[in-house]
């Protein structure tokens, strides 16, 4: 759901193979930033490098709360 998601609006990354999922923001934008703004959102997400952005969810961690966090996400990186 994320991945997919946010390879849709230019932040590429592997397709998962577990719980983990590894971001390439577009140039220009701040992984620190964005995950600043998305917190502010109530999408917890983790700087790993100036551009990447390390997503990781859990067992208590549904389908629709997935699909938020990939609106919130997608949205933030669609205005930079």
């Amino acid at each position: 759901i994320l991945a997919g998601a946010l390879a849709a609006v230019g932040a590429t990354g592997l397709e998962p193979e577990s719980n983990i999922v590894m971001l390439d923001l577009p140039d220009g934008l701040s992984a620190e930033a964005l995950c600043a703004r998305a917190r502010e959102r109530g999408v917890l997400a983790s700087a790993f490098g100036p551009s990447r952005v390390r997503l990781v969810t859990h067992l208590d961690v549904s389908a629709d709360d997935a699909r938020r966090a990939a609106e919130v996400l997608c949205a933030l990186v669609a205005v930079g």
